[in-house]
């Protein structure tokens, strides 16, 4: 403790009254807070005591230092307001910030706002009577001074984004070019008096034949021509310094653009190559001429793109105002077309070599290649963020839409929903990705070159994908609306015509943005003009490739009176340039009519079209037309089933079986060529399985004999009926298909095909007759001729057992199950022949589809696969499903989810009723009093059980009271019987 005693001791004197207060104050937990009071107190005691005046004095020299600073930069205004340059310029004294630093220059115009700019009065002024008047006369002046300097300032910082550019690299040039100049100058003045006494020239003995030595004589040449080096490089850099600042000085200043077109003819007449050839004669200048040739490089390039913008920026019409001079218009885009090829390296690569050089300037390579190496990075992570949210985005639609369904259900509002959420998910990535891109470039710092790359590469990729997509989907809504079914090959071609479309959009939207980037002018118009040219063109031409349909769309919506007048139309060669405007006006009008009818399912909107309707037609005066479309109305006159079973067979479309028709013609083919006697065969299949329509098939194609086509009625169960049908049928006659018997290989052959050979049967005990006489025919007839013999699949099974030695059929062919595809074929087939629009339950639509062409495949998928797995094949089963599937609203079919048969139904069947119902199948066709000979029943309860079985719908009869199984119940029942073993096979 001998420190604190010191302190005691000095700060008590000797008296001994205090000894112990003050270590009991020292001691207590405030010591140290009165030990630092009393040292604050002590320090700040000479303060208080100081003159006010001394403040105010220092805070004058800063005022006047600015006072002098601002006159200096407000002299520097007015210099370059002249178009002159003062002697010692500098870029900071016109900008404290880098004008091309979009951020800097907002930043600085808020401190040129703000109160705090302007000098305030200082506090304590009124207490030094002797500095109060000069101090008002100082702020008042330095007030004025910086005012204007703030008006000057704002001017230069409000230009925009391009002048501003542009100004930073031309008196950025201009302030490295000036001592380039000054020094230039003064050599040219110290090299004016050239002769042997020159500095540099070499003293050596002189010849007494010429009195001057040869080096004299080399050194006073080579003084000549590095002084003309001098004076060409001297006048080219006063030339260059005096463009730079009076183009900077019209930038600035915003002259008209009459003084821009003056100016730029005679800076093109600048070059920087002549620049570096007269440096390689100076060497002693090292590598300052360069600063000299880059400012000429900068001179030509910024003021073509000033040019060349402004022309842009005038429009189109201005410029074609401008060629009342029309030799000065073609020499100026002359020497637009010669300076292009700069102004595109440039625009490609100049910001990124420009802070190259200024880096190994100033030795800072090291922090720009650091630089790089970030913004390649970060560019690189952006794209990948990029991708993932676009991605991100169409599946948190898809999710969205998901709980919308379930939360609003199949409502007119989901409908709406629906509709809108198939707009905006197959948009949403590439919108997505040109947001982000945009955005992200946007915020970064203006210098990152490199990373400002992501927004024209995630520009040109979002504006790909979204006209391939809108390509896509247009092109698919044509094939949509106008009938036609998008199959897979025609899927194929719609989207390589769409990324042909987009690939020529991108290529097209670059070339725009490359002359936009060298300033526009001229080349930019050109540019313009061929790139909308060649597009509608393209846009012509593809849809000259869907000719038919595009027509059919478009006649569709118009007003034309027919369709045929409408196609022919559209053919005038004056026409055709203008299909793409028809075509995206019929896209929009019957995006229109859509809208109408999603609407249409709410009470208000439908209220308001009722009113809109009255009005129109109590304030119609003209005569209405009658009829919108005649062949619509054809179509609409029929019913849909008309269209998909009622047709008759021969006006319905036929679906191709190549290799079932094959295997059917080449046992055919063998016996007529070749002479064998194997001339039987038996093609069975279901009811309803495609058997008439493949002899049908082999009809029309069969050339080498005539054909007999011999349709067995119902029910030929005698032997003396069935040969007097096959006797009085099979004889040819005049009629034939064959009229020219000799162009077959023997005139007796021929080949006769006996369809629905079940009606030779009925299955009574004694009675079979029929089948008996039918084939002894087969069995005794002559090789001459080949039997097709077309039989219902459980005839044949119940016939195979009981005569399993009495036939001769050689070829059996069993019919397959139809393939999905084709049984696709066959309801879209019979469903355009109507005419009608196809729609899709909300139901099979796929919320997570990206496109609402997507979803509808999904949903044809869904569909056909289920009609294929519910009918087992059979197209007949199939079609029934189909009209038990669909709604029917005017000209729309919307189908809903096929359904399974209630087969409940049959468990409640009696023993009776089943063998009722084999014996129906196994016939294929029955009246009543036939069913009960064939099941040994009261005629009586065969016919309520007829009844029951109709009322169920499991059973229908015709006019003749024939009786069959349903279609729909076919695959069940026969299933259910076969259970039960009722039928067997």
């Amino acid at each position: 403790m001998p420190s604190m005693r010191t302190f005691s001791s000095v700060a008590c004197g000797a008296s001994r009254r205090c000894v112990t207060a003050f270590h009991v104050v020292f001691l207590s937990r405030w010591r140290w807070a009165l030990i630092a009071l009393f040292a604050l107190l002590t320090a700040h005691q000479p303060a208080f005591a100081r003159d006010p005046c001394d403040a105010i004095s220092l805070l004058e020299q800063q005022w006047r230092v600015r006072l002098a600073e601002s006159q200096r930069d407000l002299a520097s205004f007015t210099a370059l307001r002249r178009g002159e340059v003062e002697p010692g310029f500098q870029l900071s004294h016109l900008t404290p910030v880098a004008l091309d630093d979009d951020s800097a220059v907002e930043d600085y115009i808020q401190v040129l706002r703000s109160d705090g700019y302007l000098p305030m009065s200082p506090p304590g002024l009124d207490q030094c009577a002797r500095l109060a008047k000069s101090m008002q006369t100082l702020r008042a002046e330095l007030t004025a001074q910086l005012t204007q300097l703030r008006d000057a300032r704002l001017t230069l910082f409000t230009q925009s984004a391009d002048i501003r550019w542009a100004l930073q690299r031309l008196l950025l040039k201009l302030e490295r070019l000036q001592p380039l100049t000054a020094e230039l100058t003064q050599r040219q003045a110290g090299a004016q008096n050239v002769g042997p006494d020159a500095p540099g020239a070499a003293q050596t003995p002189a010849s007494p034949e010429t009195g001057k030595t040869a080096t004299e004589a080399e050194a006073q040449a080579e003084a000549v021509r590095r002084a003309a080096a001098v004076e060409r490089l001297t006048e080219m850099s006063q030339r260059a310094q005096a463009l730079l600042a009076e183009l900077s000085a019209h930038l600035y200043a915003d002259a008209s653009f009459g003084t821009l077109e003056t100016l730029w003819p005679q800076i093109l007449t600048l070059s920087g190559n002549p620049v570096r050839e007269l440096a390689a004669q100076l060497p002693d200048l090292q590598t300052r001429p360069q600063t000299l040739a880059e400012a000429i490089e900068v001179l030509r390039v910024q003021a073509t793109y000033l040019r060349n913008h402004r022309i842009a920026a005038d429009g189109m019409r201005a410029a074609m105002r401008t060629w009342r001079e029309p030799q000065r218009e073609w020499t100026g885009l002359r020497q637009e077309l010669v300076m292009l090829p700069e102004m595109t390296l440039n625009a490609l690569v100049g910001p990124v070599v420009e802070e190259y050089q200024l880096a190994r300037e100033r030795q800072k390579l090291v922090t720009l290649l650091s630089l790089w190496s970030l913004q390649v990075i970060l560019l690189a992570l952006a794209a990948w963020l990029v991708a993932r949210a676009a991605a991100w985005s169409m599946q948190a639609l898809s999710q969205l839409q998901r709980r919308l369904l379930r939360l609003l259900g199949q409502t007119a509002a989901m409908r709406l929903v629906n509709g809108l959420f198939w707009v905006l998910k197959p948009n949403a990535p590439w919108l997505m990705i040109w947001w982000l891109s945009v955005t992200l470039s946007n915020l970064s710092p203006s210098h990152w070159y490199l990373f400002h790359l992501l927004r024209p590469l995630g520009v040109a990729y979002a504006l790909f994908r979204g006209i391939r997509v809108m390509s896509e989907w247009l092109f698919s809504r044509m094939y949509g609306q106008s009938g036609f079914f998008v199959t897979q090959q025609t899927g194929d071609q719609l989207r390589t015509e769409a990324g042909r479309l987009a690939v020529s959009v991108v290529v097209c939207w670059a070339l725009r943005e490359m002359a936009l980037a060298t300033g526009g002018g001229y080349v930019y118009f050109i540019v313009q003009s061929a790139v909308i040219l060649y597009l509608w063109c393209l846009a012509t031409l593809s849809l000259r490739r869907h000719g038919d349909v595009c027509r059919k769309f478009i006649c569709r919506l118009s007003t034309v009176n027919s369709r045929e007048s409408c196609s022919l139309l559209l053919d005038r060669p004056w026409i055709f340039p203008w299909w793409p405007l028809l075509f995206i006006a019929a896209q929009v009008w019957d995006l229109l009519l859509r809208l109408h009818l999603l609407l249409g399912q709410f009470d208000a909107y439908r209220s308001l079209s009722v009113r809109i309707l009255r009005l129109h037609l109590e304030t119609a005066t003209g005569a209405e037309t009658e009829g919108e479309d005649a062949e619509a109305d054809e179509y609409q006159a029929r019913s849909y089933r008309y269209w998909m079973l009622d047709r008759p067979r021969e006006e319905q479309a036929v679906i191709a079986q190549e290799a079932l028709l094959a295997t059917l013609t080449k046992p055919v083919t063998d016996w007529a060529e070749k002479q064998r006697e194997d001339n039987m065969l038996l093609l069975v299949g279901e009811h309803g399985g495609g058997k008439t329509s493949l002899v049908s098939q082999f009809e029309k194609h069969w050339d080498k004999t005539p054909v007999r086509f011999l349709s067995a009625p119902p029910k030929l169960t005698s032997a003396e009926a069935v040969k007097a049908f096959l006797t009085d049928s099979t004889a040819l006659s005049d009629g034939d298909s064959m009229a020219d018997k000799a162009a077959a290989p023997s005139a007796q052959k021929k080949v006769v095909i006996v369809d629905q050979a079940e009606n030779f049967l009925l299955a009574q005990v004694g009675a079979l007759d029929g089948v008996k006489a039918f084939l002894q025919h087969l069995n005794d007839a002559s090789p001459d001729t080949f039997w097709i013999v077309v039989m219902h699949a459980p005839t044949w099974r119940y016939l195979s057992r009981v005569f399993q030695k009495h036939h001769q059929f050689s070829h059996i062919i069993a019919m397959p199950k139809w393939s999905p595809t084709d049984i696709r074929k066959l309801l879209l087939s019979r469903h355009h022949a109507s005419h009608r629009r196809l729609r899709y339950d909300d139901l099979l639509l796929s919320a997570l589809a990206g496109t609402e062409s997507a979803s509808f495949k999904a949903a044809d998928t869904r569909v056909f696969n289920l009609m294929w797995e519910l009918s087992a094949g059979n197209p007949l089963t199939a079609l029934h499903l189909w009209l038990e599937s669909a709604r029917f609203d005017h000209r729309t079919v919307e189908i809903g989810i096929p359904q399974r048969v209630a087969t409940s139904v049959l468990n409640a069947l009696q023993d009776d009723e089943c063998f009722m119902l084999a014996a129906v199948i196994q016939h294929e066709n029955l009246t009543p009093q036939e069913i009960a000979v064939a099941t040994t029943l009261p005629l009586a309860m065969v016919r309520q059980t007829l009844k029951s079985g109709c009322a169920a719908g499991i059973l229908w009869g015709d006019e003749r009271d024939r009786y069959r199984v349903h279609a729909l119940w076919y695959p069940a029942l026969t299933t259910y019987l076969g259970r039960k073993n009722i039928l067997h096979g």
